[in-house]
C-alpha cells in the first residue's frame, strides 16, 4: 500500500533565506541537559524546527543500569509527566513553526519498560505530527509565482564510534537507499555537516545527453547534553569517556534561486 506523506508549506519571499533548525538529543529532564541553551535556540521568531528524539531523557529508578539521582534533574517521583510538561512549557512557543518530532532510542526505551512514550504525547499536547523513528519530510517554499520542494530524510541516528568521520562514514551509507536532498541524523550528540555530491544523465536532445550534478547535504544535529559536569558526580558521557562536545544543535537554511535553492547549515 503506498503511504501518502503531507506536504509542508512554507511562504517565503523572493530572495529570502528560509531557516530550519534542528532539535535532536535535546535529553531534558538529566542534569546535564543545558536548558539554558535549549531556550535561547528556540526563542527565534523566523526559523522553522523539526525534532529528531531523545527529546526526554526517559531514565527513571527502574533501569539501574543508567539512572542516578545525582543525573536526575526532575523534583517529583513522577519522572517522565514532569519532563514532558517542563519541555512543552519551552517548546509551545514555536508550536506554530514545528514541522514534526521524530522518536529516539530513549523514549523507546521508555515505552518498553513504563508503556509510555514521552515523544509521542508532547506531539499531541503541542499539536504536530508525530513523524517516528525514521521519516520523510517533503517541505515546499513558495511565494505564489514560484514553488521549490525539498526532500528531507530524518532519522535518530545510531551505531557509535570515538572518531571524528565515523558518524559521516556510517551514515554515508543511508544515501544508497534512499533519495533525498538533506538528511539528517542524532544519537552521537556530534555535529558535521557535509555535502556530497551526485552526477547522473538527464535527457538533453535525442542524440545527447546532459551530465548534471544533485547536491545531497549530510547533517549530524548535536545535542543539549553536556558531556560532563565539573565538581558533581560523573556523568554518562564521563564514564564512557566519550569525546566532549558543544551544546546546541544545527542551522539549516535553505535560499530559493532562479532553478533550484541553495543548501548551506551553520552550527
Amino acid at each position: 500500500m503506498e503511504e501518502l506523506i503531507q506536504v509542508c508549506r512554507i511562504p517565503y519571499k523572493w530572495g529570502q533565506t528560509v531557516k530550519l533548525k534542528t532539535l535532536w538529543d535535546i535529553h531534558f529532564g538529566n542534569m546535564a541537559c543545558d536548558v539554558t541553551s535549549l531556550k535561547k535556540f528556540v526563542d527565534d521568531d523566523e526559523s522553522y524546527f523539526m525534532g529528531g528524539g531523545d527529546w526526554i531523557d526517559s531514565i527513571v529508578l527502574s533501569d539501574s543500569k543508567r539512572y542516578t539521582k545525582s543525573g536526575d534533574a526532575t523534583q517529583g517521583d513522577d519522572i517522565i509527566d514532569e519532563a514532558v510538561n517542563g519541555l512543552y512549557d519551552i517548546l509551545s512557543p514555536v508550536r506554530d513553526r514545528l514541522l514534526g518530532v521524530g522518536s529516539g532510542n530513549h523514549e523507546q526505551t521508555i515505552q518498553k519498560r513504563a508503556g509510555t512514550h514521552p515523544t509521542k504525547r508532547l506531539a499531541k499536547m503541542l499539536g504536530v505530527p508525530f513523524r517516528g523513528y525514521s521519516w520523510f519530510l517533503p517541505v515546499v517554499m513558495e511565494d505564489g509565482k514560484r514553488a521549490f520542494e525539498i526532500d528531507i530524510k530524518n532519522h535518530h541516528g545510531f551505531g557509535g564510534g570515538r572518531t571524528l568521520g565515523a558518524d559521516l562514514t556510517r551514515y554515508y551509507q543511508d544515501l544508497a537507499p534512499y533519495d533525498a536532498s538533506i538528511y539528517c541524523f542524532g544519537h552521537t550528540h556530534q555535529k558535521h555537516w557535509t555535502p556530497v555530491d551526485r552526477f547522473s544523465l538527464t535527457k538533453s536532445s535525442k542524440d545527447f545527453r546532459k551530465l548534471t550534478n544533485k547536491e545531497q547535504h549530510i547533517v549530524v544535529c548535536g545535542t543539549f547534553l553536556k558531556t560532563f559536569l565539573p565538581k558533581t558526580d560523573a556523568t554518562y558521557g564521563e564514564e564512557k569517556g566519550y569525546r566532549p562536545v558543544s551544546v546546541g544543535n544545527m542551522k539549516i537554511k535553505l535560499k530559493p534561486g532562479l532553478n533550484d535553492v541553495k543548501i548551506w547549515v551553520e552550527r
